[in-house]
């Protein structure tokens, strides 16, 4: 784990435990896989994706739609049984109900992935930031993140051993923050401005 041992750990779950419960409380679930989707759609969806690409859509002058999110179009998701929706293929409702509109070979194409190329910005053009803010020194100092899980996870990722970019993105943005605002011991000069940053990152996508 990265996070270093927290005290009172267990009274913290317990609290998130409390936080999370009424958003469990689906009405009509069947299961507990519907109080997790119901949760997801509460938490994941309205407060993290639809935020971002809001977001993102507007600083770019688009107006994004998400016709899947139609009240009555969840309503009817909610309605199939869990086994069906369960059925170990990806997004298996809706490649049905376009089955005779949509060619198969569209149908069984591999998903495809809605990420930036953030996995290679973290080996190339924003390894700069990398070695500067996640240092040993700096994350030991910290204290919030193992040094020596932050520099295994590092090290894996830079050489392509693993595919750590989750890890390693939570890491770098976390000492980021509190480089600037906790410790005050990084400034975003000319090399690491936000439009630099922006710029930076542009060949690779």
């Amino acid at each position: 784990a990265l996070l270093c041992d927290v005290p009172n750990a267990g009274a913290s779950a317990a609290a998130l435990a409390a936080a999370l419960r009424p958003y469990l409380n689906a009405p009509g679930a069947r299961s507990f896989v519907e109080q997790v989707a119901w949760a997801d759609s509460r938490l994941v969806l309205a407060e993290n994706m639809n935020m971002r690409v809001d977001k993102m859509c507007m600083a770019m002058s688009v107006e994004a739609r998400a016709p899947f999110q139609d009240i009555s179009v969840v309503e009817m998701g909610y309605r199939f049984p869990v086994g069906y929706k369960l059925g170990g293929d990806f997004k298996r409702v809706l490649k049905d109900a376009v089955r005779d509109l949509v060619p198969e070979s569209i149908l069984k194409r591999p998903k495809w992935g809605f990420n930036p190329p953030a996995s290679d910005w973290l080996r190339t053009n924003l390894r700069p930031l990398v070695d500067t803010l996640l240092t040993r020194e700096r994350v030991e100092a910290a204290g919030v993140f193992r040094p020596e899980m932050v520099t295994a996870v590092r090290q894996a990722h830079i050489v392509e051993r693993k595919y750590e970019l989750w890890s390693l993105w939570t890491a770098l943005v976390f000492h980021l923050w509190h480089a600037i605002y906790i410790d005050e011991s990084f400034k975003l000069d000319d090399e690491f401005t936000p439009a630099r940053l922006v710029a930076i990152t542009d060949p690779i996508i």
